[in-house]
């Protein structure tokens, strides 16, 4: 769920000088999240409290029955310290860019042990210079390439690699100016941005049949940012009767039970915009990455590591017996 917060007052702000990777030049959709705004990587005990609450989070996305739920709350938070806080899986930022079904890129900057995701990921020696090892694989009747060496971990369909990476390595390839706001937006290295622009998006589903719900198809580009000095959606819709029609149907409630806070969100109109908005703070931007944080970490506990959870409920049940 996307609706989180969001975006800087004004349309189309100049960014300033500020690092992005940019693997497809006209994105309709890009995405931030930097981890260290949970405080898992702070001072003990601060850390320990984001670890527990990360727990927590990650608890709600499992179900029941896998093993990673077997162990005692405890030693899921002792997991996750020695995964996360140690140098073989320490994530820093997570990009990702989608401009169509067969181009986008997911990108999580950080520290990495590379072998030891080898092993675990039954990955391969690479031979080529981006990453030290790829794994090709197949989901839904396509192709995927997974590439990761100490610095970086990248998924992307196969058909996009080439141009992607030949990007990534040009230090002139830069987002086009429609996503000049995002980069702005990176400047104070936010829990979370994104943005999204509705009329590429849908003409990239509808290319392969598809169609975007209908309350998206009145909205015309969107921004969102949470971090502890601004928490704000901008919604664009520039005609009348469509902004009307969406300030209907949205739905405050269920955006403030999801960060906990009733009565806390507010909606108002400016200009041809919509905008969300809440209270920023340190609170609000631990709660939005811990909730992001996880959403994330619980697709590598619940695939990726299963191996590894299911060694640690081995080793619990034989310490509880």
């Amino acid at each position: 769920m996307l609706f989180i917060l969001a975006m800087l007052p004004g349309y189309s702000p100049e960014p300033d000088e500020q690092f992005c990777p940019a693997p497809f030049e006209k994105p309709a959709f890009a995405l931030y999240h930097n981890f260290s705004s949970s405080g898992i990587y702070d001072p003990t005990p601060e850390s320990d409290q984001a670890l527990a609450s990360l727990t927590f989070e990650i608890d709600a996305f499992m179900p029941l029955d896998h093993s990673w739920m077997s162990t005692t709350r405890q030693c899921r938070i002792d997991y996750l310290k020695n995964f996360l806080v140690g140098d073989e899986f320490r994530p820093a930022e997570l990009f990702f860019f989608f401009e169509n079904p067969e181009k986008f890129a997911l990108m999580i900057f950080g520290t990495y042990n590379p072998q030891k995701l080898a092993q675990i990921l039954s990955a391969d020696k690479s031979n080529n210079e981006n990453h030290d090892f790829v794994r090709l694989f197949s989901f839904a009747g396509r192709r995927f390439h997974l590439g990761f060496s100490a610095e970086q971990i990248i998924l992307m369909p196969e058909g996009s690699v080439e141009e992607a990476l030949n990007r990534l390595k040009n230090p002139d390839a830069t987002l086009n100016k429609k996503f000049s706001a995002f980069l702005s937006m990176l400047k104070g290295k936010p829990a979370l941005a994104a943005e999204i622009d509705f009329q590429t998006l849908s003409s990239s589903i509808a290319s392969l049949s598809g169609r975007l719900p209908k309350n998206f198809t009145l909205l015309q580009h969107l921004r969102l940012i949470a971090d502890d000095q601004l928490a704000k959606i901008q919604l664009y819709v520039p005609e009348t009767e469509n902004r009307n029609e969406l300030s209907q149907k949205i739905d405050l409630s269920q955006l403030e039970k999801w960060l906990g806070a009733p009565g806390s969100v507010q909606l108002r109109e400016s200009g041809k915009s919509l905008f969300i908005e809440t209270e920023a703070g340190k609170s609000l931007e631990k709660t939005v990455s811990h909730k992001f944080a996880a959403m994330l970490m619980h697709f590598f506990l619940k695939h990726s590591f299963k191996c590894e959870v299911a060694s640690l409920s081995q080793e619990n049940h034989e310490q509880i017996e």
